[in-house]
């Protein structure tokens, strides 16, 4: 099956292997593994899903979860930043967790807190939403324009290593992951968006800096 590619708008795909009952086709060029939209959950779907998660500030697993994010940023924001919380989901925590480090954090999450505030900001976190993006080229245009020259934009989501590891991978078994990404295609979003790799595990957490300032045509909103 030939599909565009959602990130690079590349055609040539090939089929992966999973455990369950969607397709999933990897694309050649930028190494992305998307779900073609047929399998995708509708909002109400995915919005009863999210709040069966125990994300909020009263669990302490999350806590410890997010940190894992906060703690390296933490060195690379100037003082009293201005940060957004992109994909903050029902029970904002990282918002909390950055104002007691004297940071100001705003939310944002299309289903539950759908007012994109306007920016720009200082640093922008995206905690374990990259794999939600129907659109990742249109998401990462938009989290770009919305960052300043010199920001700090800090993903977390695990990335896939082997075709031959992803039939039993357990990131594939959430009906709302819907974009896996390679570390192929971090190189590829930090060259076509203009970013500088601060910090990373290289398994699930990348802390990027902000080069240039975007040419949001280019990248079709």
């Amino acid at each position: 099956m030939n599909q565009m590619c959602p990130l690079c708008h590349h055609v040539a795909h090939a089929p992966v292997e999973a455990s369950d009952s969607r397709e999933y086709l990897l694309c050649n060029h930028c190494r992305l593994i998307t779900v073609p939209p047929c399998f995708h959950p509708d909002d109400e779907t995915a919005k009863s899903y999210y709040l069966t998660h125990e994300n909020g500030i009263q669990y302490p697993g999350y806590v410890a979860f997010l940190n894992k994010a906060i703690h390296p940023t933490l060195p690379f924001l100037p003082a009293r930043a201005e940060i957004l919380d992109y994909g903050s989901g029902p029970g904002p925590t990282l918002s909390i967790l950055l104002e007691r480090e004297g940071h100001m954090c705003r939310n944002y999450d299309p289903l539950f807190f759908p007012d994109l505030p306007s920016g720009p900001f200082d640093a922008i976190f995206a905690t374990e939403c990259f794999e939600h993006f129907a659109n990742p080229r249109q998401e990462m245009s938009q989290i770009t324009s919305l960052l300043k020259p010199g920001g700090v934009l800090t993903i977390m989501t695990i990335l896939w290593l082997l075709p031959e590891r992803f039939r039993n991978w357990h990131y594939t078994r959430d009906m709302t992951h819907i974009s896996f990404y390679h570390r192929d295609t971090i190189r590829y979003l930090c060259k076509t968006f203009g970013y500088q790799v601060l910090d990373t595990d290289k398994r699930r957490l990348f802390v990027l800096k902000k080069m240039i300032e975007p040419d949001i045509k280019q990248y079709g909103r």
